[in-house]
């Protein structure tokens, strides 16, 4: 019995190892594969950047193409092969390249200091007419300046009925779509009397506040969604939306000769798309200097009304990318930024920032 045992277990042994020897180059095969897709599409990133609609997609979820990182450490230490691990250590090293400073805590930073100004930027989805979980938000982040995409008429009356003394300053544009605009402050708050260039996802709000004894240029603004669809298609969405970047940073480049300027905007774009970089030249992203982790603000709820992407029929996973932001002029430090807390109504959620003026 003993050695019908051991002739067994012996069996076994050779057919495991007869296994691992005809996986070996298939695994060894799939790595390469893995590899030359991953810095194959850098390089597209680096040399096209958005000029191909379904690469400008692919840019946007890039984020996620270095997911399968972990099963590459693993099959590093198992081929034991100088390559894997070289490829799987590049790998790493562009993965921190690209996104390693979201990994900082803001406690590492310097802070800023003196009187401090809180913004919100916050899409509550104009398709729905649940003010209840959009009123409790804003009264639970009790933020100075609130700008808000996508307000429609219901929810415009819900916030000049709750806030008529906590933000006596309310400038609401409201449409029962996704075009409606407002901007709630504690602070003397008006329209500017200024246009923007071009057409938009609803009517961009350019605004003056007057605080700390300065009146701040302030912009709501709501760029051009994607969409899906044919290639040209998704093509020209890109472009138009990054006209629409340039004429914003174009704008609050000469504002911010004569004043501090503030921006929240709903961009439709990831800081890997050609869109947050043209934004980016002139101004700074709020999350990038206090926020910590990746921030990530759609979608979110899947409930009736959304317009939350599906893919073969399946909802697509929760939090994905970050499409809304805070950009600042460099007359602003940032203390901390954060992201308020999902309403579980709209598909996004709120981006809040504490600024001090240098």
């Amino acid at each position: 019995m003993a050695k019908k045992s051991l002739r067994v277990q012996s069996t076994k042994l050779q057919g495991m190892r007869k296994l691992k020897s005809s996986l070996r180059p298939w695994l060894i095969a799939a790595g390469w594969v893995y590899y030359a897709i991953l810095f194959g599409w850098y390089a597209a990133y680096v040399i096209s950047g958005d000029q191909f609609g379904y690469l400008g997609l692919l840019n946007a979820l890039s984020f996620y193409l270095f997911a399968p990182l972990p099963v590459m450490a693993l099959l590093a230490m198992w081929t034991k092969r100088r390559e894997q691990r070289l490829g799987f250590a590049r790998s790493i090293g562009l993965f921190l390249w690209l996104w390693g400073g979201l990994l900082i805590p803001p406690s590492a930073r310097a802070h800023a200091e003196g009187e401090t100004l809180t913004v919100m930027s916050y899409n509550v989805l104009g398709l729905h007419t649940q003010t209840e979980p959009i009123i409790e938000t804003l009264l639970e982040q009790d933020v100075d300046l609130v700008l808000l995409q996508e307000v429609n008429e219901p929810l415009s009356e819900a916030l000049a009925t709750a806030f008529a003394e906590i933000y006596p300053y309310q400038i609401v544009d409201p449409v029962n779509d996704v075009r409606g605009m407002a901007a709630l402050s504690k602070y003397p708050l008006q329209a500017s009397g200024e246009q923007l260039p071009l057409e938009w996802l609803g009517r961009p709000q350019l605004l003056e506040l007057v605080w700390n004894d300065q009146v701040v240029k302030v912009l709501n603004v709501h760029l051009y969604s994607t969409g899906f669809g044919l290639p040209w298609a998704v093509s020209h969405n890109f472009r138009l939306r990054e006209q629409q970047a340039h004429a914003l940073a174009d704008y609050a480049s000469q504002a911010a000769h004569n004043s501090a300027v503030i921006v929240a905007v709903d961009a439709n774009a990831t800081s890997m798309n050609t869109a947050f970089q043209i934004l980016t030249e002139s101004m700074t992203d709020a999350w990038l200097s206090g926020g910590f982790g990746f921030g990530h603000t759609f979608p979110g709820s899947a409930d009736s009304g959304t317009k939350k992407p599906r893919v073969a029929g399946m909802l697509i996973p929760r939090w994905l990318i970050r499409i809304d932001y805070i950009f600042l002029s460099e007359h602003w430090d940032t203390r901390v930024t954060w992201n308020a807390p999902h309403d579980g109504v709209s598909d996004h959620r709120a981006v809040v920032a504490e600024l001090s003026l240098r």
